[in-house]
């Protein structure tokens, strides 16, 4: 019974750091795509657009069926995504993150695409209505086209796309954390192949004799503290389609480096700790399949949620390993 606790209390820890980081790639991240940037630092468009301007909002109801039009007939707030022939679902399984405006911090994934007129359905309806250029208070996306149209081996991490992050960052005004830096979650993957980059060496080194390490603290790269994610933010690469969310499948990487007040947990007054529930081997129970009593029982339940407050404070870092 001891034994079987230390495991359930090992799987209640994985599970709500796994959900955690699911509702934040899913919902809460400023999307980068590591062949974005150069291993010179030289930004490539082909995969994120910025500054984007809606040219009207089509449904505001349905939070299966949110659309919004970045293109009308001979407009020119669309994007132009260069290594892409925008047709019909090419952008499906893509991000969109509101940097200004209507909406501002609001995350989703793009559930579907019509090229005609720039057609975006996201999967959730934001926390209030978007707008068009022909408002006050145009809203202005950034979309990341999805990582499985060209997405390879060599598209690595690497320090120039983590000074790109903390630029990101930086630029949208994110607060750091109390020892001023910006943190960063890592998997052991991602962080094999920082280990080759020279500059990433050298600053690792630079702060390894520094005290104050904490449990899994990897050390502090330029302004961001990394720490070391155990259960990891991946996806598989396929053929086009929404790909779902894993903590164990899929050679696609998601590294979230976040400054403070990107989002929020709330639990039950009271109950902000998982509940462990122990029933050692019980001479009256009628279980008859522990008719010896041979065994106990052990579980866990929480009542909490993660809330993503703004997703301009939460880089998602797309990357193959």
């Amino acid at each position: 019974m001891a034994r079987g606790t230390e495991l359930i209390g090992q799987q209640a820890a994985e599970s709500i750091e796994r959900e955690t980081l699911r509702v934040l790639c899913e919902y809460n991240i400023w999307p980068i795509d590591a062949r974005q940037v150069l291993v010179s630092g030289e930004d490539v468009t082909a995969y994120v657009n910025e500054g984007i301007v809606l040219s009207s909002v089509e449904s505001t109801t349905a939070a299966a069926s949110y659309i919004i039009h970045t293109e009308a007939p001979s407009s020119a707030y669309g994007m132009t995504f260069s290594n892409l022939t925008l047709s019909d679902s090419i952008l499906t399984g893509g991000w969109v993150c509101v940097s200004k405006g209507a909406g501002y911090g609001y995350c989703s994934r793009i559930t579907d695409f019509v090229s005609d007129n720039q057609e975006l359905t996201l999967s959730i309806a934001p926390p209030e209505m978007l707008q068009s250029q022909g408002d006050g208070n145009p809203t202005q996306l950034t979309v990341c086209q999805p990582f499985n149209l060209t997405m390879t081996s060599a598209a690595l991490i690497t320090t120039a796309v983590l000074q790109k992050a903390e630029e990101v960052l930086f630029k949208n005004g994110a607060p750091t954390f109390e020892d001023g830096n910006f943190r960063a979650y890592i998997q052991p993957q991602i962080y094999r192949q920082l280990l080759s980059d020279a500059s990433w060496k050298l600053s690792i080194q630079n702060d390894q004799g520094s005290a104050g390490l904490r449990n899994n603290d990897l050390g502090v790269w330029s302004r961001t503290r990394f720490m070391r994610a155990t259960t990891g933010a991946r996806y598989a690469k396929t053929a086009m389609t929404l790909n779902a969310f894993s903590a164990t499948a899929g050679n696609v990487f998601v590294t979230l480096v976040m400054g403070r007040d990107a989002f929020g947990v709330v639990a039950l007054e009271g109950r902000g700790m998982p509940e462990m529930n122990i029933k050692i081997p019980n001479p009256n129970d009628n279980n008859t399949a522990n008719v010896n009593n041979l065994y106990g029982r052990a579980g866990w339940k929480m009542y909490w949620k993660v809330q993503p407050l703004n997703a301009n404070f939460c880089v998602g870092i797309f990357s193959y390993a």
